[in-house]
């Protein structure tokens, strides 16, 4: 659909907006053709491109286009945007929240658990750690990724992870 990504700033739900019923509209119509999928009652030809524009009513579809030959996505399988070769951190829509992606390097949980709780209240389970400090909070999953509430500062989230996670 698109050869190359946008370039430059590009408008987010908090600069330009969501109203919430289109959520519910897209979630619906994805769980529906997940549905489909999972019982073999999908065709590739009842898929097509949907814009919803809730303020006014409109919902427009289109036929998905013909794969091209020589895409990225589709003829050669790669996808870094979703194996995290591109993930810079990201501020979180009205969250006040910064999403951190460290893939690379896995985090030893109890370890960090341990490390952390003399600096402030820390819960940690197999799944994730979230710590506690005056005006934000750390929740740190295996993975490494993190999300750093208190902030959409991407410069202070990545000095809060590098201080207390790690560089």
């Amino acid at each position: 659909v698109y050869p190359d990504p946008p370039s430059g700033d590009q408008p987010t739900c908090e600069t330009a907006g969501v109203l919430g019923p289109l959520t519910s509209a897209v979630a619906s119509l994805q769980t529906a053709a997940a549905l489909r999928i999972l019982v073999g009652g999908a065709q590739p030809s009842d898929f097509r491109l949907t814009t919803i524009e809730v303020w006014s009513s409109v919902i427009r579809q289109l036929p998905l286009p013909d794969r091209q030959s020589d895409c990225p996505a589709c003829a050669r399988a790669q996808f870094p945007y979703l194996d995290g070769a591109h993930r810079a951190p990201v501020s979180l829509c009205g969250r006040n929240a910064v999403q951190i992606h460290e893939r690379s390097r896995p985090v030893d949980l109890p370890n960090l658990a341990a490390r952390l709780a003399s600096i402030g209240p820390v819960r940690a389970n197999e799944f994730a750690l979230r710590l506690s400090l005056p005006g934000y909070e750390l929740t740190v999953f295996p993975d490494g990724r993190a999300i750093i509430k208190g902030t959409t500062d991407v410069g202070i989230a990545r000095s809060l992870y590098a201080q207390y996670v790690g560089a």
